[in-house]
């Protein structure tokens, strides 16, 4: 049954159409052999029936292949490759080539999903004719789990979901959470760069018609150091990281513009969350370190209060740490109609 607490569940197509297209979980894995189990076994529990789950061991120098390999030869639906290790976008696409799927569904190695996600995903898409179903996540951390925001149920034309994807807050840039018509990713891959979703999945969205959102968390998102994103730790973000961060999101607000010239795209909120950051970064960064970290002047006039607040106290504990003055363009910026009160 499509159903968490405090949510109403879909009703459910459960017709033979529905049960005979064939979804394809997609698992690029790289040294994740203390998560690797986990995440089969919430795939492998799967209420909806027709689903096939392609791993792509890229080159663990661990256990996770392994692990792999004894599922591929317990469950039928499981197949596990192996290749040297040329990063998550070369996994994804060698696993794409492979798939037999009319849709897919991306997983990480190191989270999980709830068992009915894809049934829960298959009926939205299949009884609102959408090409996307977007589903909600827990973000779990080593010793506790936050509910991430979610969006009502409803269906969004292109601009819509695009909008919502550029803000990034309550739909999100990750590929994974979400179930997508296969055809949408003809000619599109992921490429061979960080952030690499940012750049390949508002191409998909700016190819769907119609994109369901389903108010239900059914994707378990890990938290730990030492993945992509958190190589330094969890709170520490890597200068380098962070610039890779804003190239992203510039080349997606311009494409976007490019593509729809009509509409004015706005980035703010990547803006700012680039900032924020790169402040908590600097708050935690060796001394020595902090050079290599860039702040650029935003315009607060969009943000909350509390957002407002949380960045001029972030600003006032980085300017006290390396006593250095904020420039005048920076204060302009910051002060131009963003007062507290």
């Amino acid at each position: 049954m499509c159903r968490e607490r405090q949510t109403v569940p879909l009703p459910l197509k459960r017709g033979d159409e529905m049960k005979q297209k064939l979804v394809s979980i997609i698992v690029p894995m790289y040294n994740a052999a203390p998560y690797v189990a986990r995440c089969l076994d919430s795939l492998v529990a799967q209420t909806y029936p027709h689903t096939e789950i392609i791993v792509v061991d890229d080159g663990s120098s661990d256990e996770s292949g392994a692990i792999a390999d004894r599922y591929a030869a317990r469950y039928p639906q499981v197949r596990c490759v192996h290749s040297e290790n040329q990063g998550q976008s070369a996994a994804r696409n060698r696993a794409m080539r492979m798939a037999n799927g009319d849709y897919y569904l991306f997983v990480d190695s190191d989270d999980h999903i709830e068992n009915n996600m894809v049934e829960c995903l298959m009926a939205a898409c299949e009884t609102n004719a959408a090409q996307i179903a977007v589903g909600f996540y827990w973000m779990e951390y080593p010793m506790i789990a936050l509910r991430r925001p979610m969006l009502p149920q409803r269906v969004w034309n292109t601009e819509e979901a695009l909008s919502l994807l550029l803000d990034n807050r309550r739909m999100e840039n990750f590929a994974w959470g979400k179930l997508f018509r296969a055809s949408l990713f003809e000619g599109i891959t992921f490429p061979d760069c960080r952030f690499e979703d940012i750049y390949a999945i508002f191409q998909v969205f700016a190819r769907a018609q119609r994109i369901v959102t389903v108010p239900q968390r059914f994707y378990h998102y890990t938290q730990r150091r030492g993945s992509i994103t958190n190589a330094r730790g969890l709170l520490v973000k890597d200068a380098a990281l962070l610039n890779e961060m804003r190239a992203a999101f510039h080349y997606q607000q311009t494409q976007l513009q490019r593509q729809f010239p009509d509409t004015v795209w706005d980035a703010h909120n990547n803006e700012y969350m680039s900032e924020m950051l790169t402040l908590l970064s600097l708050l935690f960064v060796r001394k020595e370190a902090a050079a290599g970290y860039t702040l650029t002047p935003i315009d607060l006039t969009k943000q909350t209060f509390s957002e407002r607040l949380c960045y001029r106290t972030l600003s006032a504990m980085v300017r006290r740490r390396f006593h250095k003055e904020i420039t005048s363009k920076e204060k302009e910026m910051v002060s131009a109609g963003n007062d507290l009160s």
